[in-house]
């Protein structure tokens, strides 16, 4: 089983090549040549709410030291998304702790309509579509985050103290993405 970021023996490829997504769907796998694509690259990840927090979230929780992001979440003029904390996060092992924002999604909202996340087009898990549920929470990265893998933990930090972990339900789009052209991105067979 490839996993995001991972390298790909692609035969005849010219150079190295890592995988930047999965259609588990379709049954293919999202491919591009160098280990700093901007398909590797996102600056939201969908991830479920925690089971259960391992501090009190209600009066939130803002690190002293934390630096202000350029990037915000914005709404049409609803209340779809709200501002949780800002913390610091790893999801993967070994990871130094880096800064993002939280917020939490306020209701299940399967039309698209307000919704802010949009996921990375090279990932297709089920035959869910774009569903998102009451209680996930959209993070937003202070800095682009590197191969975001679902069904890995996301735990979230305030210094020493962790404050909880989800499973990460998908990347958001991707630096590579945001062009719409995808350029460089190619697609193979499991």
């Amino acid at each position: 089983a490839l996993t995001y970021g991972q390298k790909a023996g692609l035969a005849g490829a010219v150079g190295r090549v890592y995988v930047v997504g999965k259609d588990m769907v379709e049954g293919r796998v999202y491919v591009a040549v160098g280990r700093g694509h901007p398909a590797l690259f996102s600056r939201r990840v969908l991830v479920k709410r925690p089971a259960e927090w391992l501090v009190d979230i209600d009066d939130g929780i803002y690190a002293e030291d934390a630096t202000t992001t350029t990037n915000t979440i914005t709404t049409t003029g609803s209340d779809v998304v709200s501002l949780l904390f800002r913390c610091q996060y790893k999801c993967r092992y070994g990871q130094p702790a880096k800064w993002c924002t939280v917020y939490q999604v306020n209701s299940s909202n399967n039309n698209k309509e307000g919704v802010v996340f949009k996921r990375s087009r090279f990932t297709r898990l089920h035959g869910d579509g774009d569903r998102i549920e009451n209680g996930w929470l959209i993070v937003e990265f202070d800095e682009p985050q590197e191969a975001i893998t679902p069904g890995q933990a996301f735990v979230m930090y305030n210094g020493e103290v962790c404050l909880g972990a989800g499973e990460i339900v998908c990347p958001g789009e991707t630096e590579g993405e945001k062009g719409e052209t995808g350029e460089g991105v190619m697609m193979c067979c499991m």
